[in-house]
């Protein structure tokens, strides 16, 4: 119980540096460059979010199948050749990314594809040691991987503020930067596996082809899901501006910064499981599913200082205020599913079905975009259909689920479409004071409507705490 506090801890105080990183990033920079700048900025953040993609399911298999094991019980002489050879293809990548942007893009796409270029090299590099880590339990040192790139990332950012650069290529490579040096620690933290003697490229082959067969099933998954709302944005950068991307990707930011809390919970929604028994796993959803909603739902009201933030400090940005209320809601929903769905796939092993909705709901998300971007050229029409579809992709997860878990969901999915809709129509555009009052009142309503729902919840984690639960 200790060790699992103990990287929680971590984890949270990590999360936090990133999120006050963010904070700064999301709202110093758009404050002091134009808005064509930010979106560009915005746009390597975009791509650079999907460069986990480039090893295919190398180190996603990896992970898997090292799982469970101790770092003593390592076959460090094959990991060692195996790092070699991911270091060299992933070199070869980036150079042809660098070259591609160092004689072929042109204006402002060049420093991205530059900077896109080093960022793959460094980013899936340190993955490759992360994910050893992380399957092995070392997460105190993955966290401190994490903590030393954002602290970095801030005080270079801060640094740059200070001395009044405002060049946004400056920006990226300070982020290039804080990755390789926190790449640095990683690798003294496994040096032994460095020290050791590599295995044959030939036996390490059949290693990686196994890897990459196991790991591609979780990739595609796993970025099928963060591709709903990249495809959109893809989108709306190629059919409007890059201004119009620029805008729509703060509202989006704001939104995301609330995501360090929902990522920090799920570090503890797994210990949890693990120590309730299958009989109970339905009680135990419904309880968590009241408590998840509850809180993103009360997350909601979010919208009311941001408002304030952004008209009183970004006025160039009061365009955002448009989208920010759709943001709000389809980040809640992304939540949710992440953290419950998501989550109780892996327990009853169910990563075909998880793969199956995750796919199907990023082909969704694609075909709205092309309908909406480029032949309606809807922009608001093209966020209320992502919204849609992350809803939709939250309750198929639900049925699939049911069937497992024996409890019924159509109350709790009404009442949850209920509150959306009340808040999307009670938000969107400019609202008034009246307005953000009904839905407190709603969301009162909705609090008082499930109090023994909440006051059984914080007894079953009181009796996690107390290691009472069967």
């Amino acid at each position: 119980m200790l060790k699992i506090l103990k990287n929680f801890s971590l984890t949270l105080l990590s999360s936090l540096v990133s999120l006050l990183t963010s904070a700064i990033i999301v709202l110093i920079i758009p404050k002091l460059i134009g808005v064509r700048e930010y979106g560009f900025w915005q746009f390597y953040n975009l791509l650079a979010s999907y460069v986990g993609v480039i090893p295919i399911g190398w180190i996603d298999g990896m992970f898997l199948k090292l799982g469970g094991k101790r770092y003593r019980e390592l076959e460090k002489g094959k990991l060692k050749t195996e790092f070699i050879v991911f270091m060299i293809a992933m070199g070869v990548i980036s150079l042809i990314v660098l070259f591609y942007g160092l004689f072929i893009s042109i204006g402002e796409y060049r420093f991205i594809t530059i900077g896109l270029g080093l960022t793959i090299f460094v980013y899936d590099v340190r993955a490759f040691i992360s994910f050893i880590l992380q399957a092995t339990n070392r997460i105190t040192e993955n966290a401190i991987i994490t903590f030393i790139s954002s602290i970095l990332y801030l005080i270079f950012t801060i640094g740059l503020l200070l001395l009044n650069i405002h060049a946004i290529f400056a920006y990226i490579f300070a982020n290039i930067l804080s990755i390789t040096l926190s790449l640095v620690y990683a690798l003294i933290k496994v040096k032994d596996i460095f020290e050791s003697k590599g295995d044959s490229f030939k036996l390490v082959n059949e290693d990686i082809l196994d890897s990459i067969r196991v790991g591609i099933k979780l990739l595609i998954s796993n970025f099928s899901g963060m591709l709903l709302l990249g495809i959109v944005r893809m989108g709306i950068e190629r059919a409007w501006s890059i201004e119009t991307f620029g805008k729509v990707s703060l509202a989006l930011s704001l939104s995301n910064m609330m995501m360090v809390f929902i990522t920090a919970i799920s570090m503890v929604m797994f210990p949890i499981l693990r120590r309730v028994s299958d009989d109970r796993l339905g009680e135990v959803y419904g309880i968590m599913r009241v408590v998840l909603i509850t809180g993103l739902f009360t997350a909601l009201l979010a919208f009311i200082p941001l408002k304030i933030l952004i008209v009183n400090w970004l006025p160039k940005y009061l365009e955002s205020l448009y989208y920010l209320p759709l943001m709000l809601t389809t980040v809640v929903l992304q939540g949710k599913f992440e953290l419950l769905s998501n989550t109780f796939f892996k327990v009853y092993r169910m990563e075909f079905q998880l793969l199956v909705v995750n796919v199907v709901s990023f082909i969704g998300s694609a075909l709205m975009t092309a309908i909406f971007a480029f032949f309606i050229k809807n922009l608001s029409a093209l966020l209320i259909s992502v919204l849609v579809v992350m809803l939709l992709r939250s309750w198929i997860s639900e049925i699939y689920l049911t069937k497992h878990l024996k409890i019924n969901l159509y109350r709790d999915q009404f009442v949850e479409l209920f509150m959306i809709v009340s808040y999307v129509l009670l938000t969107w555009g400019n609202p008034s004071n009246l307005r953000m009052l009904i839905f407190i009142a709603i969301l009162v309503v909705y609090l008082f409507i499930e109090r023994d729902n909440l006051v059984k919840s914080f007894r079953f984690i009181k009796k996690f705490r107390n290691y009472e639960i069967d």
